[in-house]
């Protein structure tokens, strides 16, 4: 992929992901409106709870099919994908339905199947280069969502369970587009599993979303600690103030997405890691600005916006935003080492940040509420990133495969 491409493809994607921002806001502003603190609370829970199954059934779903799909052909991922997803969804909903307090099993098992089957698609477009199609799906499913979620909760479902619907609705939409046009373009996948493809695809995986899964438990551990000690009120606020902070992302995992894709198509170069640091810098850069305005936002218009159990969230966004901002930045760098196969960096830094995560959650959150998790959340993002950082600095280019 040339870097004019490159470029284009980043443009387009963030252009994409910075609508989505707009459409998740607007979500974000129907959650709280609608069900306020303690509903957004509820709807934060089984968003974690089905992050945490996605994080198992994405080893055969995502950063594995983009690494192996112009290799062995989608064909020879599909099958074991799909049932790989079937069986982390099934074994997910139970596990959760016992240990967490998700009392929605049925929704989070069909919510976790159909985002698996999605990202299974989206995987292969990033695999072949074809950012258009991912931006495709990326932006249609979240602009069903909320169509949906409006229209189910003025008709026949005023509490949250409208947005489980409008969820499981616009993910099975997606899905059936993205089919239309993987068929279009490569014919009918077919029904192929190899025990060495599978084995490299387990493994390859494996090492990913094992780094994700950690990251996972720095992003969101949280949740859990505030529910126990505090209740599901408490556990809006903080998610909220997440969400918020969290939007800024939407640049750094563009960039990265793109950058991925790009280093993954290549041959060996040094260039590669020059691009990735000046993407990285523009990534902070980036993300620093939308902070700085959140920041500057008149204190009454999240109120006004989001309800009044939402008044101090400004003041929870600006502990958070450290974390925000060296993660916007150190996030372009992990994809890096994700394409050159070195996930054990990866690992590295997401066990430190679990071990920081556990440790402060247990000092901090009982004592500080909402306060102690924030503080929690951006000292561990630090210290996650801080690790990929060293290594990215203290490491020669290494040879793209």
């Amino acid at each position: 992929m040339d870097n004019k491409k490159v470029k284009i493809n980043s443009i387009i994607t963030i252009l994409v992901r910075g609508i989505i921002l707009l459409i998740n806001f607007a979500i974000v502003v129907c959650q709280t409106r609608f069900w306020g603190s303690e509903g957004k609370g509820i709807l934060a829970i089984f968003t974690a709870d089905l992050g945490l199954i996605l994080y198992v059934s994405n080893i055969f779903t995502n950063s594995s099919v983009s690494y192996f799909a112009k290799k062995v052909g989608p064909s020879k991922l599909f099958f074991q994908s799909v049932l790989w997803c079937f069986i982390a969804s099934t074994i997910g909903a139970f596990v959760s339905y016992f240990f967490s307090t998700n009392s929605i099993p049925l929704l989070l098992f069909i919510s976790s199947i159909l985002f698996g089957w999605l990202t299974f698609y989206s995987s292969v477009f990033v695999g072949f280069q074809k950012i258009n199609y991912f931006n495709l799906f990326t932006l249609m499913q979240p602009l069903l969502l909320l169509g949906l979620l409006l229209l189910f909760k003025f008709t026949f479902e005023p509490s949250y369970y409208a947005y489980f619907y409008a969820q499981i609705i616009s993910l099975a939409i997606s899905i059936i587009v993205a089919k239309i046009i993987y068929f279009k373009k490569n014919g009918k996948l077919k029904i192929i599993l190899e025990r060495k493809i599978i084995k490299q695809s387990f493994v390859y995986g494996f090492k990913n979303e094992l780094s994700g899964f950690l990251q996972f438990v720095v992003y969101r551990l949280g949740y859990y600690f505030l529910i126990y000690f505090s209740g599901k009120a408490s556990v809006g606020i903080f998610a909220l103030g997440i969400a918020i902070s969290e939007s800024v992302w939407v640049f750094s995992r563009s960039i990265s997405m793109v950058q991925f894709s790009k280093i993954i198509g290549e041959e060996d170069t040094k260039k590669a890691k020059k691009d990735n640091l000046s993407a990285a810098k523009i990534s902070f850069i980036i993300s620093l600005i939308c902070i700085t305005i959140i920041m500057i936002l008149p204190k009454f218009l999240f109120s006004f916006i989001f309800g009044n159990d939402f008044l101090e969230i400004q003041s929870y966004v600006l502990l958070l935003s450290p974390g925000i901002l060296i993660i916007s930045f150190s996030n372009v760098i992990d994809h890096y080492f994700a394409a050159i196969d070195k996930q054990k960096i990866l690992i590295l830094k997401s066990a430190a940040g679990t071990v920081a995560t556990i440790i402060l959650s247990i000092i901090l959150i009982p004592s500080l509420d909402i306060i102690g998790a924030c503080i929690t959340y951006s000292i561990s993002h630090i210290i996650c990133s801080l690790v990929t950082i060293l290594y990215f600095f203290h490491t020669k280019s290494e040879k793209l495969r």
